[in-house]
This record gives C-alpha cells, structure tokens and sequence, in this order.
C-alpha cells in the first residue's frame, strides 16, 4: 500500500515538474478586445406605409435608401416637374426657386 502512495506521489511530481517547464509567461497587460458575433436570422419590419404620388412624372432626386427610418415631412424623392407642366398651367413656386 505504502508502495503505491509513493508512486502515486513521484508520478505527480513529475507531472507538475513537466508542467511548469512547458508553460509561456508573459507579462499582464491592459488592452480592449473587439467582440463580435454572427448570427443568421429574419428581419421584418413591425409597420409599413405604401407611398404614393399625387402626380405623375420622372423621378428627378432620390433622398433615402432602402431600410432607413423617414420622419413626417420629410422629402422621400423629387418628381421633375417640366412633365407635368406642359399638361397643366404651372408657375415656378416659391419653394423650387431655391
């Protein structure tokens, strides 16, 4: 039994001798680690509007693109106005003389 306990022990010491002469020790430094995840899944969105025109003609300037978030008021697009004034009687307004 005592044989055992012996053996027992010089097999541990030895594991922890070969242990320790094969680790790397560096120096503790302070540095910020960038962490990212992916991740695959499906997007929807919770409310929709459908936009429409109250004119018809070219679509002159596009101000958003697909996904971004508009606010009330805001401009979306720009229709070229030189179609639909050739249909109707139109002056140039105050807003698109700037």
């Amino acid at each position: 039994m005592n044989r055992l306990w012996i053996t027992g022990a010089l097999l541990l010491s030895a594991v922890a001798v070969q242990a320790t002469e094969q680790l790397a020790v560096a120096p503790v430094q302070y540095r910020e680690v960038a962490q990212s995840y992916s991740v695959e899944g499906l997007v929807e969105a919770m409310r929709q509007s459908t936009v429409s025109a109250q004119i018809g003609g070219r679509v002159k300037e596009i101000n958003f693109d697909v996904g971004d978030r508009v606010s009330k008021g805001q401009v979306i697009l720009r229709i070229d106005e030189r179609g639909v004034c050739r249909k109707i009687d139109c002056r140039p307004s105050a807003s698109s003389r700037r």
